[in-house]
């Protein structure tokens, strides 16, 4: 069983400006603009997933990377939309949570390059 869904790398944040989520963003951000950004991510996922009945107990995640420039950074977009994703699945009922308890791996890899939709292709896999 799996499922597999994307969410973008940038949102419209201030102004009509795309930010790049990341740690960067997020060691700055204030938690309105944290809590709208994690809510934007909910929705991505829930709208994709509407239909899906598939529930895991014990998970991992596969992230596929598609970067907008080279400059980018694996890490840096990965780590802080994981946590959204993961929010988001406990509160679509998808995982029950998101402890070391169910969630026991993910991977990160550098798909290619995108640079009219910059994102990740997120594959949930249960264990």
């Amino acid at each position: 069983m799996k499922l597999e869904f994307s969410v973008p790398l940038y949102m419209k944040i201030k102004k009509d400006k795309l930010t790049l989520i990341g740690l960067n963003w997020y060691r700055n951000a204030h938690f309105t603009e944290l809590n709208k950004v994690k809510k934007a991510y909910a929705h991505y996922i829930k709208t994709q997933l509407l239909d899906n009945t598939i529930k895991f107990n014990k998970y991992k995640i596969y992230i596929n990377l598609y970067y907008k420039n080279t400059l980018s950074d694996l890490d840096n977009s990965t780590s802080v939309i994981l946590k959204f994703v993961n929010d988001a699945l406990q509160k679509e009922g998808i995982i029950e949570n998101d402890n070391l308890k169910f969630f026991n791996a993910y991977s990160a890899f550098v798909a290619g390059m995108d640079k009219n939709n910059p994102r990740l292709e997120i594959i949930i896999e249960g264990i």
